[in-house]
């Protein structure tokens, strides 16, 4: 409670001062429903961190004032005849510190990324580059990996095969350059706290207290800094979601909702009255990671069971107030594969039946079944309503305990990458119009980014079929394919896709905010 007020005390002293302020002087309030983890591009790719990121780091490509993605800190690029290999030539652009950005400088980072001394969780983003998988085994060096730059301003990327949604993915702050010139000096920069951390985006560091809030401002080395129009954006850490209505309210936030936090439940109803009140179909999935390599979720009917014996549709009338669809498989509608569901939501009798096979498979009786475990995070109620709901019916279904474990987003982000759990509630999302980036998070058992560490052979090669299949259709039928194997497998069990819901000031223009939900205030501005 004591972390809440002091938030709601920064705010509201961030609001005080003279009553009308100029609309190029006006700072952007806005709350994060979570702490940011890290300022690290390399590994700070979830939200909100990413959110932050893309305030304070600018790409090789970036979605453009109308949402579109164009070039950045590449100036141009030429594209070979085979579609493998992209040269960009970068524009003159320059660090924070005033030190130039170079294609060392990308190369520097992605190879890091790559590094199994240094890898990222976003690793796997990189695969369809040549060679990066390998570099991230350990079974090549780094340098033979196909990103290289061949001068100050010009940089090479081969990939192992045609990927259409490559520059859109260059937008992921995954991909974006840190300053090698310090980073190979000074590994701790990526923990300086106030304006000597170095960027090359739109805004730089002013202050960040954790735990409490962070500050940016205009950075004045930014290439484009004639379309940056806020001097400032404020960014208050604020987990209870009525807190943040209550500040949105009295004008002391300029933004309330989707994705950079929560709306309450138990507010939307009146928030939707609100002139402003926007609701966008968004790629993002709640599910539960299931550790397929603890017990009992190394057993496959155990996964199937405890995924049927949920109510997809009741949790998205009464806890998401029909502002989500049940999910029965892991990409969404929007991506208009045409992907028909892969079981049935709620299909209680099958569970049990399931429950009971794998309980004689496994040597076990209802009441020596150890107690289950389900970790999610702290300060979203919608996850907090979902996880009772879900210990309720899986309580009932098979007689069994379920314990809830509830903790700060950085906390159980870790746990559930490092393996610590049982079922791992989350929430998920594509940061590019291409589900083959839902589908790939399951690719590969060993990438960090996949929590469930299961593998399977037939998944994996549909997915690489898809990669070098031409035909839209032909490769649309293959990712069909590979969702179906997934969700009879069940390493992760989908709840249902969620459309971003939010509200905004009026005089709030220019945010840039697309279905990935990879909100960017770049071109952000308050009208007169």
């Amino acid at each position: 409670m004591r972390v809440l007020i002091t938030s709601l005390l920064m705010v509201l002293a961030w609001s005080c001062g003279k009553k009308e302020v100029a609309p190029e002087k006006r700072p952007l309030n806005i709350s994060f429903g979570a702490e940011v983890r890290t300022l690290d591009p390399r590994l700070g790719g979830e939200y909100p961190t990413a959110h932050l990121i893309r305030m304070l780091f600018d790409g090789l490509m970036r979605r453009d004032e109308n949402g579109i993605t164009a070039p950045a800190v590449a100036e141009s690029f030429v594209i070979s005849e085979d579609f493998k290999t992209y040269t960009f030539t970068l524009r003159e652009t320059y660090w924070s510190d005033g030190k130039p950005v170079t294609a060392y400088d990308f190369e520097y980072a992605w190879k890091k990324s790559l590094d199994p001394k240094t890898l990222s969780h976003g690793a796997q983003n990189f695969y369809f580059i040549k060679n990066a998988k390998l570099s991230a085994e350990g079974k090549i060096p780094v340098d033979e990996v196909g990103a290289r730059a061949l001068d100050d301003k010009t940089f090479e990327v081969e990939l192992e095969y045609p990927a259409p949604y490559f520059l859109e993915v260059l937008g992921c702050t995954l991909f974006h350059p840190v300053p090698k010139h310090l980073d190979e000096k000074d590994p701790n920069w990526v923990h300086r706290t106030d304006g000597t951390f170095v960027s090359n985006g739109p805004f730089k560091l002013k202050r960040w207290k954790r735990g409490d809030f962070i500050s940016v401002v205009k950075n004045p080395y930014y290439w484009d800094r004639e379309h940056v129009h806020l001097a400032e954006v404020k960014v208050n850490f604020i987990e209870d979601g009525m807190t943040q209505l209550y500040l949105y309210e009295k004008n002391k936030l300029d933004w309330l909702g989707s994705p950079v936090n929560k709306i309450p439940p138990e507010a939307i109803k009146s928030v939707k009255s609100d002139p402003s009140f926007a609701s966008v179909p968004s790629p993002m999935v709640y599910w539960f990671f299931l550790n397929s390599e603890t017990f009992p979720f190394h057993n496959k009917k155990i996964r199937q069971a405890f995924s049927y014996a949920i109510s997809r549709n009741d949790i998205v009338d009464h806890i998401f107030d029909g502002n989500a669809l049940p999910a029965r498989g892991i990409v969404a509608p929007c991506f208009d594969l045409g992907n028909p569901p892969c079981f049935e939501d709620g299909n209680f009798e099958e569970a049990k039946k399931l429950f009971d096979e794998a309980l004689e498979e496994l040597k076990l009786t209802r009441e020596t079944f150890s107690p289950i475990t389900i970790k999610y995070a702290s300060g979203v109620e919608t996850l907090n309503r979902t996880a009772q709901t879900v210990q309720e019916l899986w309580q009932k279904t098979f007689g069994i305990k379920v314990i809830l474990h509830q903790a700060d987003w950085p906390v159980q982000f870790t746990s559930i990458q490092k393996g610590d759990y049982q079922v791992g509630m989350m929430g998920w999302i594509s940061f590019m119009g291409d589900p083959i980036y839902m589908l790939q998070t399951f690719k590969y058992k060993h990438d960090m980014v996949n929590m469930s560490n299961w593998e399977s052979e037939e998944y994996l090669d549909l997915l690489e079929a898809s990669n070098f299949e031409a035909d839209p259709e032909k490769r649309n039928q293959i990712l069909i394919a590979a969702e179906k194997v997934l969700m009879d497998e069940m390493p992760i069990i989908p709840i249902c896709y969620v459309s971003m819901e939010f509200s905004k000031k009026p005089e709030l223009i220019g945010v840039n905010l697309p279905p990935s939900g990879e909100i960017d205030f770049k071109f952000a501005s308050f009208s007169q």
